[in-house]
């Protein structure tokens, strides 16, 4: 019976968590913008970003929106440190994501 109740209580823990983020971005991260690769023609690229996160918890994977966020977040303070001001996301996949930064005028 307790592994049964400590079984639910984890299975509980995880689907309640695997909807949340804990990352936060930094004031100058929130004015980074991410745009798609036509809106950037007149920009200079800076370079790439990468980035990760859990997209599973206890093996139950996380909302996927959430991990895009959580991915867009990170990637949005790493622009801030290049002198940035936007990103083109190129890929992201089992919470990894790949972007482009660029400053734009």
């Amino acid at each position: 019976m307790k592994k049964t109740a400590f079984a639910l209580s984890l299975a509980l823990i995880a689907s309640i968590t695997a909807g949340c983020s804990a990352v936060k971005v930094s004031e100058a991260g929130k004015r980074v913008n991410i745009l798609t690769a036509n809106d950037v023609y007149n920009c200079t690229k800076l370079g790439s970003v990468s980035t990760s996160v859990m997209d599973n918890i206890l093996f139950i994977p996380r909302n996927k929106e959430t991990v895009q966020s959580d991915l867009d977040k990170l990637a949005r303070d790493q622009a801030v440190i290049m002198r940035a001001n936007t990103l083109v996301r190129t890929q992201t996949r089992d919470g990894f994501g790949d972007y482009m930064a660029y400053n734009c005028p």
